[in-house]
């Protein structure tokens, strides 16, 4: 039987499974939402490679001992970034004082939003004031409740996990095109092996990542970033076992 022309008008993108992040990419992406150099996972299970790589979505389970490294990692990268709350706060670009309430609603309104990589739903800034407020109230004061929200946000499954829900398909179509976010996700985790940065952000905030064009121009311009280098390191690393 003669072997069907290959058709590329009609690309089958796959299937686009519930992925938590790999170690690394985990450290990077924390590293980088906070400004801090610790590396928070250490200690981690060490992750099980499928064909060399650590990046199987069906390989990267979370065992009960990765659970319990997660609650640490969340704790000691807080407390790290609370060393120097003035740098955390320059960090995140945050002109406001620590010791005020509305500071605190700032920043984890602006580390959330990063951390998930996504606007917030309704409830979420009011579940993580929430820890504030018994690190605050119930132990060791105003810091604690800050540590307790930043510990909080890194535990959250919206930050551990990549969720794609996708938008609405066109009339007919079957196949969901990716949220300018979830596309800006998938760029951040793929040549930087971390979370989107700023400018990243402020382009899927606008809608401007749909198009080829633009997708390519954030490309070219996240390759020249020195976390591109990391990401080619972790990857050739990786295929040829370096």
């Amino acid at each position: 039987n003669e072997e069907q022309p290959l058709d590329c008008t009609q690309p089958e993108p796959g299937r686009a499974p519930l992925r938590r992040l790999t170690s690394t990419e985990y450290k990077f992406a924390v590293q980088d939402l906070l400004g801090i150099e610790i590396d928070p996972t250490e200690g981690f299970p060490a992750e099980e490679n499928v064909l060399g790589f650590d990046n199987n979505a069906d390989a990267l389970t979370v065992t009960r001992l990765l659970a319990e490294k997660y609650f640490e990692a969340g704790e000691r990268a807080a407390e790290a970034a609370l060393a120097e709350p003035l740098l955390l706060l320059e960090h995140v670009g945050l002109p406001c004082r620590m010791a005020r309430l509305d500071c605190v609603r700032e920043l984890a309104q602006t580390l959330a939003y990063q951390a998930y990589r996504r606007p917030l739903e309704e409830g979420e800034l009011d579940r993580l004031l929430l820890l504030f407020d018994v690190g605050d109230q119930q132990l060791n004061g105003f810091l604690e409740g800050v540590k307790l929200v930043i510990a909080g946000i890194l535990q959250s499954p919206h930050f551990i996990y990549r969720i794609e829900f996708g938008e609405e398909p066109a009339e007919g179509e079957l196949r969901r095109p990716l949220s300018d976010y979830e596309m800006a996700t998938r760029l951040s985790l793929f040549l930087w092996v971390s979370m989107p940065d700023i400018e990243l952000f402020e382009v899927a905030e606008r809608g401007e990542l749909h198009t080829k064009e633009q997708i390519a121009n954030q490309a070219r311009r996240m390759l020249e970033d020195p976390k591109a280098r990391r990401a080619v390191r972790h990857f050739y690393t990786q295929w040829l076992n370096l």
